[in-house]
């Protein structure tokens, strides 16, 4: 999926489990909140294997589309 981080028109493809993991790591414009610790946990969580990638995609895009509300 493709995200717009950091400055407006500034787009990251995220192809994988470890490049979410990384975008709301580092490149997140909110880094709080239950929504980013769930998909923060949901990837970490697939990157070991214990839930499925599929669950970590689901909660990534919950976690933007909560950024976008604000």
């Amino acid at each position: 999926m493709e995200v717009e981080l950091g400055a407006v028109g500034s787009y990251r493809v995220i192809s994988d489990t470890v490049q979410a993991a990384e975008a709301l790591a580092y490149q997140w414009p909110v880094r709080t909140g239950p929504q980013w610790l769930t998909a923060m946990q949901a990837c970490l969580d697939a990157l070991e294997v214990q839930v499925d990638a599929e669950v970590a995609r689901k909660s990534f895009i919950a976690s933007r589309q909560r950024w976008c509300e604000h």
